[in-house]
């Protein structure tokens, strides 16, 4: 007697295991078995690619991860290149390569995966893969050659004999400190004293002794306040780009010159640095206005700070409080060398608009908040 045996089975189709490497066996007569090997193709893209900057905030270096072959076709003559943009090069001897182990699902199972000590892939772009049906991981790293980039693209490109060409880009963005700034920190009007803060190399640049050098000109009726000058080394967090602590900084030479100072840093720079120093003003202030204060380095970078000087010898203002229309009243008060200089023999001279009259006994002369009687009061009358 023979005759067939038809069977039938199917896989779940959420089963998440181990896209290949599983065996089905059957056992026939006797002890004798067929194993039939077991592949999945994985439900996933062909190739990813992601950056990582080596720090969130000045970023030197950044580290690139491409997965490629994740669908574990059969490809022949394999190839993989890589197109940078941006002015960022690849580190040689950074490469690294990885075997994956994909799960029917598409993820990756990371507990197996395994670096290649002997991949024969090459150590430089293109890598020449030769004949693959296994997915891949290659790591490695560019350096950031510019100042000023604020994002640095990737593309790779998988090719084969037998496959259409695939692709995966990434972008990473750098954020970045300001070469150099330049602000009023604080204004003092009695003394017309103004404190100015420089930021340099906050971008965290490596310059070199002779470069590491600023030039600072002061505006009119400005004068350097001496043993005002505060210089520290500021840690920038790399993660947020704040300042982490600061120390004081000594390693450096200050000339004045005519209507300013040169600062000239007597090593080489990579610490970010805040300048503090004071100016005030050489001849009184008689009319208020911004005065600007003007500082460059050695690479064509320009800042510029202002402060508004209020002029202190006599300042007069309407208090409205004191208006009673009613009683056709209102009020005036005179603020007289608020900067505090020595004056003498001082006649205050006030003209009424036409139509108002003094109110004599309203007259209250203050000084530190005390009231002061050591003074003359004469009112005049005018035609018109």
């Amino acid at each position: 007697m023979s005759g067939y045996l038809h069977l039938e089975s199917e896989f779940d189709a959420h089963y998440a295991g181990p896209a290949e490497g599983e065996v089905i066996t059957f056992p026939i007569s006797g002890e004798q078995t067929v194993t039939y090997p077991i592949k999945f193709i994985p439900k996933s893209t062909s190739i990813d690619k992601k950056g990582v900057p080596n720090k969130a905030y000045n970023a030197e270096t950044i580290e690139w991860t491409v997965d490629f072959n994740k669908d574990l076709q059969e490809i022949e003559h394999a190839r993989l290149e890589d197109v940078m943009e941006g002015d960022h090069t690849f580190i040689e001897s950074s490469l690294k390569v990885y075997k994956l182990y994909m799960n029917a699902d598409g993820t990756i199972d990371e507990s197996k995966t395994e670096q290649l000590a002997d991949d024969k892939f090459g150590t430089t772009f293109p890598l020449e893969l030769g004949n693959i049906d296994s997915a891949y991981r290659i790591v490695y790293e560019t350096e950031i050659q510019d100042d000023t980039g604020k994002a640095y693209k990737n593309t790779v490109e998988l090719t084969g004999d037998n496959i259409n060409p695939v692709e995966a880009s990434a972008t990473v963005h750098v954020n970045r400190g300001e070469a150099l700034e330049k602000r009023a920190s604080n204004y003092d009007p009695v003394t017309q004293t103004v404190t100015w803060e420089v930021k340099y190399n906050y971008d965290e640049k490596v310059i070199p002794q002779n470069k590491a050098k600023l030039t600072d000109i002061f505006g009119d009726n400005q004068a350097f306040v001496a043993d005002s000058m505060e210089v520290v080394e500021v840690t920038i967090d790399p993660d947020t780009g704040e300042e982490d602590k600061s120390e004081p900084f000594t390693n450096y030479t200050l000339h004045e010159t005519d209507g300013g100072f040169e600062l000239q840093f007597n090593q080489n720079v990579s610490k970010a640095y805040k300048i503090t120093y004071q100016t005030s003003a050489i001849d009184r202030v008689d009319e208020s206005g911004n005065v600007h204060n003007k500082i460059h380095d050695e690479f064509g970078n320009e800042k510029e700070g202002w402060q508004w000087l209020s002029q202190g010898v006599f300042i007069k203002s309407h208090d409205n409080s004191e208006t009673d229309y009613k009683e056709k009243v209102t009020g005036w008060t005179l603020r007289l060398n608020t900067d505090e200089y020595t004056m003498n023999d001082v006649v205050i001279t006030d003209t009424l608009p036409k139509g108002f009259s003094l109110v004599e006994e309203s007259v209250v002369v203050k000084h530190g908040g005390e009231t002061i009687t050591d003074y003359t009061l004469n009112v005049t009358e005018t035609d018109g």
